[in-house]
């Protein structure tokens, strides 16, 4: 309460404050839960009770296990006695409570869980980045391989999942889901003292941390609301930017989308 009586509406540094006071538990873990259930019950439609619930909450717990397993510690799903009932009462209210009313109501505001899933998503990447500096301080390899895994695999899992299923429900764009995390870890590492690019060219990591967690938030709600359009404008900038940034063979990098298509097509 004393923190809330001394904020400042015109302050930068205090809105830096109130965000870094989100705690993982349990606002970010229900934050990933609720995406990630939704996304799976969206995209994959299984059937089976006891696989929805062991991959939904393998790929909501995934990034705290994985990060506990990094540091030489058990999977943190079996130390914290909190997340499994955190969990379950997400998964249930999702998908079997009575007349579906949560999912549909859920479905309403579905633009804005892709919006919660860029936020938590950015929160991840920049926690084990910095867990992977204290780990690795001098490899800079491992270091960012840490944020694209943890960035990447939850959607990744769930397009995996689809592939062995033969699933044709599953409409997130892999590149796209590929290419956002590889963005966030590069830009928070090189752009804070985690990287060191400039000893005067540098951002507090906090400052930092949630000027992406609000840019991927809402790179995350544009793609949810546009889909394919949103993918096909972006894949168009890059295209554009590479084939005229390297002289002549810029434009051999880029596929011809709308010609291969057509030979499928015609085939």
């Amino acid at each position: 309460m004393h923190y809330f009586t001394s904020f400042k509406f015109t302050s930068r540094h205090s809105y830096v404050e109130l965000f870094c006071r989100i705690e993982r538990f349990p606002i970010l873990f229900v934050f990933d839960c609720v995406s990630i259930c939704f996304f799976i019950r969206q995209h994959l439609k299984i059937k089976n009770f006891g696989k929805s619930l062991l991959l939904s909450l393998f790929l909501s717990s995934f990034p705290d296990n994985f990060l506990s397993f990094a540091i030489g510690r058990k999977p943190l799903l079996f130390e914290d006695k909190l997340m499994v009932p955190y969990f379950f009462a997400v998964w249930f209210l999702l998908n079997y409570f009575p007349f579906d009313l949560i999912f549909k109501l859920i479905s309403l505001f579905k633009y804005f869980i892709f919006f919660i899933f860029g936020f938590s998503q950015t929160f991840n990447i920049t926690r084990c980045l910095d867990k992977s500096v204290e780990i690795y301080p001098v490899d800079l390899v491992y270091e960012l391989i840490f944020g694209l895994v943890v960035g990447i695999f939850p959607i990744f899992g769930i397009y995996i999942y689809s592939r062995i299923e033969k699933s044709n429900n599953f409409h997130l764009n892999l590149s796209f889901s590929f290419f956002i995390p590889l963005f966030i870890s590069n830009f928070y590492f090189w752009f804070t003292d985690l990287g060191h690019i400039s000893t005067t060219f540098w951002f507090d990591k906090e400052e930092m941390r949630l000027f992406l967690v609000l840019v991927n938030g809402f790179i995350w709600l544009f793609y949810g609301i546009f889909q394919g359009r949103f993918f096909s404008i972006f894949s168009n900038f890059v295209s554009f930017v590479i084939s005229n940034s390297v002289p002549y063979y810029g434009s051999t990098w880029i596929l011809d989308v709308k010609n291969i298509n057509q030979q499928k097509k015609s085939k």
